[in-house]
């Protein structure tokens, strides 16, 4: 599985300029499905954060483990969301045409 950092390292929209890429992204971000998504993600890496803080309090490392849970966490939901993003963007065909 490839790591997605941003939209511009997919193959598909390496092509647009910043501008454009906003632009799609911000209308993604309108659909359901990348809605979805996005909540999924937020509650997974609360959950990653809350786990980190458990297995911190066990191993008495306290708010650090709680710092590396949502460090995790974090990383799932970006990657949640660029899919979201980017399988909205094969679905709907929403590259813009060249003019």
């Amino acid at each position: 599985m490839n790591m997605i950092w941003n939209l511009r390292s997919a193959p598909e929209l390496a092509a647009l300029s910043g501008d454009e890429v906003k632009l799609l992204a911000r209308d993604a971000g309108d659909a359901k499905s990348v809605r979805k998504a996005s909540l999924l993600g937020l509650m997974l890496c609360g959950l990653c954060a809350s786990a980190g803080s458990l297995i911190g309090d066990a191993f008495s490392i306290g708010i650090y483990g709680a710092g590396i849970g949502g460090a995790v966490g974090g990383l799932v939901y970006t990657q949640m969301r660029m899919r979201a993003i980017l399988n909205w963007i094969r679905t709907r065909d929403a590259v813009l045409k060249p003019r």
